[in-house]
């Protein structure tokens, strides 16, 4: 009789479709379980094996994805995100200008656009900034910036 499809081959089904499913959801679980098929899916079309069997090496190889591979791959992950700047963080650094006075009293401050967005700074406690100077960002408190002058606008102008 012709079989439309052997053991082997729904491993592999499972496997696949595991892996599509494990794109819609965080944490790489189904993608262990997917890697799990192969081991089943190899013994099956090396051989005539019942489903207890393969259930067993399913179950065996589960547990080695899980134990084994799962953390090192998560380890893997976690150290890229760590390294990427994002959000308020990136700001840290750029260099803009200054578009209205930032005053040398520490509670008024000033604007200073930065990446093309304007934001309410504030430089160094007793100096005024003026309109125009050059400024980088040491600081993000919240929605304001804490700025200083460019290096080389603090040697000419103040």
């Amino acid at each position: 009789m012709f079989e439309l499809v052997t053991n082997w081959q729904l491993w592999v089904i499972l496997g696949f479709a595991l892996l599509i499913v494990e794109m819609f959801t965080p944490g790489f679980v189904l993608a262990c379980f997917a890697i799990a098929c192969i081991p089943p899916a190899i013994i099956t079309f090396y051989g005539d094996f019942n489903l207890r069997a393969q259930l067993a090496v399913f179950g065996v190889s589960t547990l080695f994805v899980f134990f084994f591979m799962r953390p090192a791959v998560l380890r893997f992950l976690s150290n890229r995100k760590d390294s990427r700047t994002s959000n308020t963080e990136a700001l840290i650094g750029r260099k803009g200008i200054v578009v209205k006075s930032i005053s040398p009293d520490a509670a008024r401050g000033g604007y200073v656009k930065v990446d093309g967005k304007t934001w309410w700074a504030f430089g160094p406690e007793g100096t005024e900034i003026g309109e125009g100077a050059g400024i980088v960002v040491v600081k993000v408190r919240g929605a304001s910036l804490d700025v200083r002058l460019e290096a080389n606008e603090s040697s000419g102008g103040e």
